[in-house]
């Protein structure tokens, strides 16, 4: 539920109108999610600058989650120049430019945005994810692609299969993941966000629907072990039903008198 780190916002800011300089700040913050916008107050829309000599953290872009749209307008004194707008994510503890570039959000920066009551915008979804060419039987799955963590470039990559990823909203903070690279020999995925080692079952449903097989073998879409489990425990009980109902029913032995 954040703001743009200082630094960054005026660099946004250049971007965006190239005349605007390093004096310039923020003048407005605008948050916004899936209930609505809200207005950041001036005061503390303006403690969102943070002055050129303090630099915004870099991070590798998260996994894929709840976010809000930011909108920002940098300008002088109570005038706006210009208007830029990031993403942050909702637990606050990272946000985006307009570049792509993704920054940690500093304590101070989380404390203006935490009070205001907008509900996120909830996680993207996948509408079609294609692994080599085929189309993937569960693309929700493929979620987990985005936001690894960084590896190193392998020494010996192999030959690389095309992931394709179609979001079903074409405005969200991972709209860029479009096209990523798998590496199978070394289970590598690369993209314009580096290199990341792919989860060993994630991996593994990659391998299979590149050439076109089901996610999961046939022999383990199926729970046998459980329902064998189940099956047994069900036998012993009615075994022992069967025998506590037999031992019921056997008359008991007579009485023998007793002897004067």
């Amino acid at each position: 539920m954040r703001k743009i780190g200082g630094p960054l916002i005026v660099a946004l800011a250049v971007l965006a109108v190239p005349q605007l300089a390093w004096a310039k700040e923020v003048t407005s913050v605008q948050l916004c999610g899936a209930s609505g916008c809200a207005a950041i107050p001036k005061a503390k829309a303006r403690s969102f600058y943070a002055h050129p000599d303090e630099q915004a953290s870099r991070v590798s872009a998260p996994p894929a989650g709840a976010y809000y749209r930011l909108r920002l307008g940098v300008g002088e004194g109570d005038e706006t120049l210009a208007t830029v707008e990031a993403y942050a994510l909702a637990n606050g503890l990272a946000m985006r430019s307009s570049d792509g570039v993704w920054t940690a959000l500093s304590p101070a920066q989380r404390s203006v945005l935490e009070d205001v009551r907008v509900s996120p915008f909830p996680a993207p979804r996948l509408e079609r994810v294609e692994v080599a060419g085929h189309r993937s039987a569960d693309p929700a799955a493929y979620l987990g692609l985005v936001g690894l963590e960084p590896a190193a470039v392998p020494a010996d990559p192999g030959t690389p299969l095309l992931v394709t990823l179609y979001w079903r909203d074409s405005e969200h903070p991972w709209s860029e993941a479009g096209f990523l690279n798998y590496l199978p020999r070394t289970r590598v995925v690369f993209g314009a966000g580096g290199f990341a080692r792919v989860p060993a079952p994630l991996a593994a449903r990659l391998d299979r629907e590149a050439v076109g097989l089901p996610p999961l073998p046939p022999a383990s879409a199926f729970p046998w072990a459980t329902v064998s489990a189940v099956a047994g425990a069900a036998s012993l009980i009615i075994v022992a039903l069967v025998t506590l109902f037999r031992l019921r029913r056997r008359p008991l032995p007579g009485r023998q008198p007793t002897a004067a």
